[in-house]
């Protein structure tokens, strides 16, 4: 079986300019090294936004989850931007 031809210049191009929006340059990929892990189940994640309704701090939560703070606050940031948990008066401290 033939290998496919490696597209052409004039295909990259075409597919740069209607897909890449924004050049770039050299790109750096934020948190792509494991430092925060973002994976969640359903049934944590929908734990976790009642223990935020209910006031629990990131402190508390961070326990609970046996999770660092830094993967507790990746996943407030996600809720909020996704509109499914709302701004607290007490912030992060409940």
């Amino acid at each position: 079986m033939a290998m496919p031809e490696p597209p052409s210049d004039i295909t990259v191009a075409c597919l740069e300019k209607r897909y890449m929006k924004r050049q770039r340059g050299e790109t750096y990929t934020a948190l792509d090294n494991g430092i925060v892990d973002f994976m969640w189940s359903k049934a944590e994640v929908k734990k976790f936004i009642q223990l935020w309704k209910d006031g629990a701090s990131l402190m508390w939560l961070s326990a609970h989850f046996h999770r660092p703070q830094k993967d507790i606050g990746v996943l407030i940031m996600d809720l909020r931007l996704r509109n499914k948990i709302k701004q607290r008066e007490g912030g992060l401290l409940g």
